[in-house]
């Protein structure tokens, strides 16, 4: 099992991921038909930030069709953006945990269909999802889930004031901020929470932004979940925002490399290297 240091005698947390990617190859090596140890193998690569290594190993354990695969594999699309391969896995996901009875893998699939509903910018259909996962939930919502929940509600929330031009940015825009920072409050390790809420201050109009507050963010988030390509985009660009170019373009050539596989890397770095919000 992968430990996490937790006392400055362990490891660093580079380090064991590398120890637990070496064992785990290992025990694939020695039995390659067993998707377990591809699905751990494929965590560990996402945590340390390995995203098109991670994606090889979860579709390897998804090609059973077992539901943890299956769910893995869309959560690694969604860190990269792919959000039609997201809400197509899901919706397979949802169906196939419902057949068999498992409300907690039904619940994870149903966030991830909300998820990637916005990805889309489909935010009415995120927003109904979200409205009924929240007054019906197949399994009681965990911290994670309930801040998954909540960052998706502000983010469908931010589109619809975008949408509505200044006035709605202007009434709508501190909400969003206050549900973004209720889903930190649920979850203070979610990496969405505080790339949305990284976000909503680069965004908001006139005295609502704050470009060294969505620095801070994004820089937390970007720590949480190193392999997320919307996350890593928008720290890059916050960076350049705060003046900080030096440290963005020396972010550009690992972000190629990192995400070389991701269907949206090439036009995000496109607009990171013109000085443009990746969006």
């Amino acid at each position: 099992m992968l430990l996490i240091a937790t006392s400055a005698s362990l490891p660093p947390e580079a380090v064991l991921l590398k120890q637990a990617s070496t064992q785990l190859v290992q025990i694939i090596a020695s039995d390659p038909s067993d998707a377990r140890p591809h699905l751990l193998l494929g965590r560990v690569y996402s945590r340390a930030g390995a995203p098109a290594e991670a994606m090889g190993e979860f579709r390897i354990a998804a090609a059973d069709g077992s539901l943890a695969g299956l769910l893995a594999e869309a959560h690694q699309q969604s860190r990269l953006a792919d959000w039609s391969a997201v809400l197509d896995e899901a919706t397979r996901a949802q169906s196939l945990a419902q057949q068999s009875g498992k409300a907690a893998q039904e619940l994870d699939a149903l966030l991830l269909e909300a998820y990637a509903r916005l990805g889309l910018g489909r935010y009415e259909q995120a927003l109904a999802d979200c409205q009924r996962i929240e007054s019906s939930p197949p399994a009681p919502l965990s911290r994670n889930d309930r801040a998954r929940l909540l960052a998706t509600k502000a983010g469908a929330l931010g589109l619809k004031a975008q949408e509505g031009g200044i006035g709605a940015l202007l009434t709508i825009g501190p909400r969003v901020k206050g549900v973004f920072e209720q889903a930190i409050a649920a979850d203070p390790r979610h990496a969405l929470a505080w790339y949305g809420l990284g976000r909503y201050y680069l965004e908001a109009p006139l005295f609502l932004n704050n470009r060294g507050e969505a620095l801070r963010c994004l820089i937390r988030a970007d720590q949480l979940d190193p392999g997320d390509i919307n996350i890593r985009s928008w720290y890059l660009y916050a960076l350049g925002a705060n003046g900080h170019q030096n440290q963005e373009h020396a972010g550009l050539s690992a972000f190629q490399s990192d995400f070389a596989d991701a269907p949206i890397a090439r036009s995000l770095l496109a607009k990171l290297e013109a000085g443009h919000a990746p969006k």
